[in-house]
């Protein structure tokens, strides 16, 4: 059977721009080339773990605005469904500036500010047990505690952890596995190791093209990851976090296993431009 996918989180448009140098203040540059593409944590991963063979299921906010018919249209393409916290209302999606340097891959990115509250936004009952996989980008914070804590189920939690925000910490009880980014901190000083180990939890620690950390069993391993030339690595983290959905919905092997899988995807997708075109050398 096809595994199943639930990805709740953040949809953004980005606006990329290749650039030979980045410019300094006051001054007007000329990128290479520009492209647009939808962005965001939970939306990149649930494109991803589509493109693997999954069928994935997006719930975020974008509503009715100049974008509309460019999301679903991308969406359409990548055969994501989608549940739109906002419905029918207008509503102002987050927009990115992305700057992607050509001579290393490097992003550069200035996002807009979030719409902010969750007033408006609505969903109804969602049964987690549906689905193989459940995916979290941390956005929606208070919306995605309830509805965690409102049902028993069995279905794994995976949490992309970017950074520490609000109602974070309601979330990680009920998170499996916590796969974190090197800027992921908790407020005040408590090492990740010793929280995770109160919970009774395993946590990995991505570094970019470093050695992914992961703390099992009350000490540090390192998972190697492929040493690629990257040309753009915009997106590479949700990618990972998309194949390793997918890779712990086909039960792959242990936690080393399915990181170092997704790691691999990830560096593939750092080799060519944009976030999708890595789908056509799979």
């Amino acid at each position: 059977m096809t595994p199943t996918g639930l990805f709740i989180g953040a949809t953004t448009v980005d606006l990329i721009h290749y650039i030979q140098s980045y410019p300094i203040e006051n001054e007007k540059i000329n990128a290479a080339h520009m492209a647009t593409y939808l962005g965001g944590p939970a939306t990149n991963a649930a494109i991803t773990f589509a493109a693997l063979g999954g069928k994935s299921t997006l719930v975020s906010a974008f509503g009715q605005n100049a974008w509309t018919s460019f999301l679903r249209e991308r969406l359409s393409i990548h055969k994501v469904d989608h549940m739109d916290l906002i419905g029918d209302q207008s509503f102002q999606p987050m927009v990115s500036s992305v700057l992607v340097n050509l001579n290393n891959g490097d992003r550069t990115v200035i996002a807009s500010p979030s719409s902010g509250a969750e007033e408006g936004m609505t969903l109804g009952k969602l049964e987690l047990n549906k689905y193989d996989v459940v995916c979290l980008d941390g956005f929606y914070g208070k919306m995605v505690s309830e509805i965690l804590h409102a049902q028993e189920f069995r279905t794994p939690v995976v949490l992309d952890g970017g950074s520490f925000k609000p109602y974070t910490k309601l979330i990680l009880p009920k998170v499996d596995y916590p796969v974190l980014s090197e800027r992921f901190a908790l407020p005040g000083e408590q090492a990740l190791e010793d929280y995770f180990e109160q919970l009774g939890k395993s946590f990995a620690v991505t570094h970019g093209e470093k050695p992914i950390a992961l703390f099992e069993s009350g000490r540090w391993t390192k998972v190697p990851v492929p040493q690629v030339k990257s040309v753009d690595t915009l997106g590479a983290g949700d990618i990972f976090h998309g194949a390793f959905c997918w890779y712990l919905s086909r039960d792959v092997g242990g936690m080393k296993e399915v990181l170092s899988d997704s790691a691999a995807v990830a560096a593939l997708s750092c080799q060519y431009e944009g976030p999708r075109e890595w789908i056509r050398h799979i």
